[in-house]
């Protein structure tokens, strides 16, 4: 949890003292969420990663492991069966998006 202190030099008004404890409450609830937008950015950043390294690898190669050469066919029915997790992956973050976005408001 993150905390902040306030030091006051100088007097405050009852309602400003108390408008302030209330930003300061909404500046907590604002960092959380965005450790949670974070965490999600950071989620999305490492799978783009991994399924770039992925694509980038069988479009590069010119014989897989068992020998076999790579044309362009048999490296898009290898992209084809990449598609379906690349699918998963992304209908995962968009439902941790959505449940991010319904908690804030």
């Amino acid at each position: 949890m993150v905390h902040f202190n306030l030091v006051f030099h100088f007097t405050l008004p009852y309602a400003s003292v108390r408008c302030l404890a209330t930003s300061r409450l909404h500046i907590i609830l604002i960092v959380k969420e965005m450790s949670k937008m974070k965490a999600w950015w950071l989620t999305n950043g490492i799978e783009a990663l991994i399924f770039i390294t992925l694509i980038s690898f069988i479009l590069l190669r010119n014989v897989d492991a068992t020998g076999t050469v790579q044309t362009p066919i048999v490296k898009l029915i290898n992209l084809l069966v990449l598609l379906p997790v690349l699918i998963v992956a992304v209908c995962i973050q968009m439902i941790w998006l959505h449940r991010i976005k319904k908690r804030r408001s």
